[in-house]
């Protein structure tokens, strides 16, 4: 009896998967447009930061780490270490900053 359960489960799972990546898909976009503003903002004034944003659904946790360091580059007021990087990525994360280990 539970197999067509399981198999409406499993289904409607699927259908879950198909929506997110969906809906990821246009958080990129939406996220690459804001990135795309502030560096023409940047052009005009290229001391302005602009409020940062946490991404949703751990969309930048997901992303590439490439391409998250490149966008905290971008938007850096000058050269910056490794632990620099490591620390703002972190902080867009949510993660604990402050060097303090967390339990596993």
């Amino acid at each position: 009896m539970h197999d067509p359960i399981l198999s409406g489960l499993a289904k409607r799972r699927a259908e879950l998967v198909t929506e997110v990546k969906r809906t990821e898909g246009i958080l990129r976009g939406l996220i690459a447009d804001i990135e795309s503003l502030d560096a023409v903002s940047r052009q005009f004034d290229p001391d302005h930061r602009p409020h940062q944003f946490k991404a949703s659904l751990g969309l930048l946790e997901r992303a590439s780490t490439t391409k998250a360091v490149l966008a905290i580059l971008r938007m850096a007021s000058g050269p910056m270490t490794m632990r620099a990087i490591t620390v703002e990525i972190m902080a867009r994360r949510g993660q604990d900053t402050t060097g303090r280990r967390s339990p596993r």
